[in-house]
């Protein structure tokens, strides 16, 4: 990247980082709301290892992920995290398919 560009993209990092924030809250205050106990976080980290990383130190008893739904070549060639995560996870894994 040239140098030139990092504030920009600094920037966008940030924003990006309050929206997903602000997702991982309200969805959260909702389990919440629902009698649940949640919590949300957003960690910047390799997305496999992160989500895993974290679920351990949380001690989580669920791991709920949204899926694409990607079927075929397009999985093979991009892989899939929610599988690797499933195949992965020592506690349950729900996996929620994309509309």
């Amino acid at each position: 990247m040239a140098a030139g560009y990092e504030p920009e993209m600094a920037e966008i990092m940030k924003e990006q980082f309050q929206n997903a924030q602000q997702t991982v809250d309200c969805a959260a205050a909702a389990l919440k709301a629902a009698g649940f106990n949640a919590k949300g976080r957003v960690v910047e980290a390799v997305t496999r290892s992160g989500i895993l990383d974290l679920a351990s130190q949380w001690r989580a008893d669920l791991i709920v992920l949204g899926s694409h739904g990607r079927k075929g070549g397009q999985r093979f060639m991009l892989g899939s995290v929610a599988e690797s995560v499933a195949r992965g996870a020592y506690c349950s894994v729900l996996i929620v398919r994309a509309s």
